[in-house]
């Protein structure tokens, strides 16, 4: 009889522990995914097939990345994946809306996104950190003018 190390029986039974697969049939990619121009006091309204990617930023035009929604080890897969893997609509208003950015780590603390005028990105994806090709990823840009002219 072969003896396995006591690791390699660990590893065995966490991967049979894992077997249902949270991602299935979620796709790469959305197959729809829009967004707008926004003024101060606007919300932005993002429209997603279902299901889609769970993991979803927007890009700052100072290069601030906010993390909308992203699967910390203490979130549980249900919450992170499966419910907002089938919202077909997401609303941010201009003035409240805030999240943690990655330029704050390891704090994340939540920060008003829509601080500055310029193009932002939002980005979905299944794994933002890898799958960031157009095949992989949905993104689209956003201008945030800041207060409306008179």
């Amino acid at each position: 009889m072969k003896a396995f190390p006591l690791g390699t029986l660990a590893l065995v039974v966490f991967v049979t522990a894992e077997a249902a697969d949270p991602f299935a049939g979620i796709p790469d990619k959305a197959k729809e995914f829009s967004c707008t121009k926004l003024f101060e006091g606007d919300t932005l309204v993002i429209k997603m097939s279902v299901p889609h990617p769970h993991e979803m930023s927007i890009l700052s035009p100072d290069r601030k990345s906010y993390v909308v929604n992203f699967c910390w080890p203490d979130r549980p897969v249900e919450e992170c994946v499966v419910r907002f893997s089938r919202l077909p609509v997401l609303r941010f208003s201009t003035v409240t809306a805030s999240a943690p950015s990655t330029n704050n780590l390891p704090d994340m603390k939540p920060e008003r996104i829509f601080q500055k005028v310029g193009w932002y990105t939002v980005a979905l994806a299944i794994n933002l950190e890898t799958d960031n090709s157009e095949d992989r990823q949905n993104s689209c840009r956003v201008y945030y003018a800041g207060k409306r002219p008179n």
